[in-house]
C-alpha cells in the first residue's frame, strides 16, 4: 500500500511518499491554494491508497484552532477525493526537518522533509 504524507503549511504542503518498498521518501511541495488539484495527480500518479496528515498539536500535546482546522482538511479529503486519512502527531517534525536540512548545508523548502518525518512517525506507530 502506497501512503502519501502531508505537513499542511499556510502557503505550501509538503508532501511525502512510502516507496514500492515501505520505505519512505520526501516528494515536492504545492501551493495550498491548489491543494485539491495537485492531491489529485499525486493520488493517480502514485495510486495513493492512505494518507497521513500531520496534526499540529500544542507542546503539551493539546488540539487548538489549528489542529481542529488540520481535522476539518482531513474530513474535505475523505469526502472530495475518496480516500481515508490519519492523523499524526506532527509536534517538533518542522524544527527537525530545519536542523537536518542546516546540517548537511542543503537550502530549501522544509515542508516535503516534515512530511517525511510524519510518515515516518506513521509507519514506526503502526509497527508497535
Amino acid at each position: 500500500m502506497r501512503i502519501l504524507a502531508i505537513d499542511l503549511g499556510i502557503k505550501y504542503v509538503g508532501l511525502a511518499i512510502s516507496g514500492p518498498l515501505k520505505i519512505p521518501q520526501p516528494l515536492k511541495c504545492i501551493r495550498r491554494k491548489n491543494i485539491f488539484e495537485g492531491l489529485k495527480e499525486v493520488i493517480s500518479e502514485y495510486s495513493i491508497e492512505l494518507i497521513v496528515i500531520g496534526l499540529p498539536l500544542t507542546t503539551a500535546g493539546k488540539e487548538g484552532k489549528i489542529a481542529r482546522n488540520t481535522r476539518n482538511f482531513a474530513n474535505l479529503v475523505e469526502e472530495r477525493l475518496g480516500i481515508k486519512t490519519r492523523l499524526v502527531d506532527e509536534r517538533f517534525t518542522t524544527k527537525e526537518a530545519k536542523r537536518v536540512l542546516n546540517e548537511k548545508g542543503i537550502k530549501g523548502n522544509d515542508d516535503s522533509i516534515s512530511a517525511l518525518f510524519i510518515l515516518e512517525r506513521y509507519l514506526e506507530e503502526r509497527s508497535n
